[in-house]
């Protein structure tokens, strides 16, 4: 009924109008909403009805600024914080997630109308921020974690604000996923599997965000690589099984580091011997959790060592000379490595041994 009037009386109005009246809505349908929340009948109403507020006041804000151009980013960047902070903080008090999903939406709808890339890596990172404080009031609302990073990567890819973004801003992303996840409940089960879908959308966001310089793969992964360490770290003094996602992460980000940061050549080298500091550590340490690890790096370094170019180009083995060849002598470095392991691993793992002495 109040769309149909709306929609009656809309071309009488001037758009400044249109805008006061859908957000003069937004607001008595929230009003009515949480009024209803203490009426024993009536509560079940009380979500949808504050989370049509809620999509009414960002519906006339995008459209004010958007449609009519009422106002400036700046007012759009500041009326969508105020939305978002009150949303969390209603649900908090009333114990409801549909009101911050919408809220959540609503600010996400908001990113692609502006234009300056500072505000929208702000705002993204605000978002990010307020939901992470939120989860850790509300135990049962981890999932809004998965659901900020997906939309903060749908963004970038649709508004493609990777191709000129800080590295800063991945780094700052990934240090608050971190900071949530050392004070989290730990107990919590769902919570952990959710931290690590977060760090494996992170990490998907990372690997997008690479570019063909050295140096942005090498911080990201570097940085990311240490905030794991210390992760791993804390883990092991409080005694808990998480330790082992941890080193496995830290593994797996040295693993980019060296496929993102070096040509062919160099991923060979250092793949090798990471493998094999990898296996002197796991055998003097016992570290069976990482004990297939430097496989993975082995694998790699052959795979990588076998499609080795010659004067430019790919070819088969009859092209190349029978002995001094760049594809030989580069397969000559994971092949001596690999034997020293399996000589580190005699002792430890049979299987394993056999495994490297295979290769």
């Amino acid at each position: 009924a109040l769309i149909i009037f709306i929609g009656i009386v809309s071309p009488y109005l001037t758009p400044l109008m249109q805008i006061l009246a859908g957000c003069s809505a937004g607001f008595v349908f929230l009003a009515v909403g949480l009024n209803l929340k203490n009426k024993k009948n009536l509560a079940k109403y009380s979500e949808v009805l504050s989370g049509t507020g809620y999509a009414a006041l960002f519906i006339s804000l995008l459209c004010g600024y958007g449609v009519y151009n009422l106002y400036d980013a700046i007012f759009v960047i500041f009326a969508g914080i105020v939305l978002l902070v009150s949303a969390y903080l209603i649900s908090l008090s009333t114990k409801t997630l549909s009101v911050p999903v919408i809220a959540l939406v609503g600010g996400y709808l908001t990113i692609p109308l502006l234009f300056d890339n500072k505000l929208v890596l702000a705002f993204l990172l605000f978002i990010n921020a307020i939901s992470l404080i939120f989860s850790l009031k509300n135990k049962n609302a981890a999932f809004v974690n998965i659901a900020n990073l997906l939309l903060t990567l749908i963004i970038f890819l649709i508004c493609h604000f990777s191709d000129n973004i800080n590295i800063s801003y991945p780094i700052i992303l990934w240090l608050m996923y971190i900071i949530y996840d050392v004070l989290r409940d730990k107990t919590n089960a769902t919570g952990t599997s959710v931290c690590y879908l977060n760090y494996g959308i992170l990490t998907i966001f990372s690997i997008l965000l690479c570019r063909e310089s050295f140096l942005q793969p090498a911080i990201l992964f570097s940085a990311s690589s240490v905030f794991y360490i210390i992760l791993s770290i804390i883990s092991r003094n409080a005694k808990n099984n998480l330790y082992k996602f941890y080193d496995v992460s830290v593994i797996t980000n040295i693993w980019l580091l060296i496929f993102f940061s070096g040509n062919l050549y160099n991923s060979v080298l250092f793949w090798s011997f990471t493998a094999l500091i990898l296996s002197a550590f796991i055998t003097k340490f016992n570290l069976k959790h990482l004990a297939d690890s430097p496989t993975i790096y082995y694998l790699s370094a052959i795979l990588f060592a076998f499609f080795t170019k010659y004067d430019g180009q790919y070819c088969l083995y009859e092209a190349y000379p029978l002995i001094f060849n760049p594809r030989t002598i580069l397969m000559l470095i994971p092949v001596a490595t690999a034997g020293y392991s399996a000589s580190l691993y005699d002792k430890y793992d049979k299987n394993k041994r056999n495994f490297y002495v295979f290769l």
